[in-house]
């Protein structure tokens, strides 16, 4: 079960991102538009420009690389087989020359991915679960907790809806029906047919259950589309979602290798690929689909952007670095 909120370092940094999709989301809001599909879109944009010095010190040191790479090479071939100390010195103090010629360093290219890898982290807890960092949208699930949690028994008329232990993190016995933020993280997980089965159980509150569910689905329709239902093994429109992932993962790395040279510092990210098989794995699961969707909404909104902004600027290196 995912706790509200992610402690040690990412706790203070997914915080501070939750206000940002909080300011999004609010701003939706005020035109009617209650979508947290179109609020990652617009997360994204904003982190992704927020991060450009950082996407341009990365971009140029790997260009660099694809030019020094080959000469670093010839260094180390010079030296192959020679493990003594003074050559072994040699060969450092001659690849650093290399190194300042360009005017980098050896963990010029570490220092941005250094950097961002706390936030991408941090991104994942906001979108992975959105009302515990975005007041905005908690709100319709605390609207049905707290009258929820004055019914009588409702503990025990909870653990009769269908899959309720999926929602509650497979540990129905250890799961603390008496905290309102576990109740929180449970509603989120929620399908609609659960939704309906809760309004069922507590008809007193059965009006404010069914409108504050009609606006939790409307935030999680996109494009049609229900983020929180799992579509099935039967071929239907979602199953878009992976194959486009997996199209524009693929155009993004064709693009960004282009006519470099191939190099073992060029060797492709495995975990790039990861998301688009584990979509198509959690198709019949409702909890691990949507998590993977706006995950995947996320990415390609991101690539999309990178591709754009790919388009549109250019760099100036010196003749010598290219």
């Amino acid at each position: 079960m995912v706790l509200t909120k992610a402690g040690s370092i990412l706790g203070p940094i997914a915080t501070v991102l939750g206000y940002v999709m909080d300011i999004l989301f609010r701003f939706t809001s005020s035109f009617g538009v209650f979508n947290v599909g179109l609020c990652i879109i617009l997360f994204t944009i904003v982190m992704k420009t927020l991060m450009i010095p950082l996407t341009i010190k990365q971009q140029k040191t790997t260009k660099l690389m694809s030019v020094m790479n080959p000469e670093i090479q010839a260094i180390q071939k010079k030296y192959k087989g020679k493990s003594d100390q003074e050559s072994m010195q040699r060969q450092n103090v001659e690849i650093q020359a290399v190194y300042e010629k360009y005017g980098t360093s050896m963990t010029g290219g570490c220092l941005p991915l250094l950097i961002q890898m706390p936030i991408l982290l941090a991104l994942y807890r906001v979108i992975y679960n959105i009302p515990a960092y975005v007041p905005s949208v908690r709100v319709y699930f605390d609207n049905v907790v707290t009258p929820l949690m004055g019914q009588a028994d409702y503990a025990q008329k909870l653990q009769e809806i269908t899959n309720i232990a999926t929602a509650c993190g497979g540990k129905l016995d250890k799961f603390d029906f008496t905290n309102a933020n576990r109740l929180v993280d449970m509603l989120y997980k929620f399908s609609t047919a659960q939704w309906g089965e809760l309004q069922a159980l507590f008809p007193a509150i059965s009006d404010v259950i069914g409108q504050n569910a009609a606006v939790v689905e409307r935030m999680n329709t996109f494009l049609g589309l229900n983020m929180a239902e799992a579509p099935g093994w039967v071929p239907s429109f979602a199953w878009i979602i992976p194959v486009l992932a997996a199209v524009s993962q693929w155009f993004s790395t064709k693009l960004m290798s282009g006519n470099q040279p191939s190099t073992s510092a060029d060797a492709e990210n495995p975990m790039a690929h990861i998301f688009s098989p584990v979509l198509f794995g959690s198709i019949n699961n409702d909890n691990n689909y949507a998590v993977i969707f706006r995950v995947h909404l996320y990415h390609d909104a991101g690539r999309s952007w990178h591709l754009l902004d790919r388009d549109q600027r250019c760099y100036n290196y010196p003749a010598a670095h290219r």
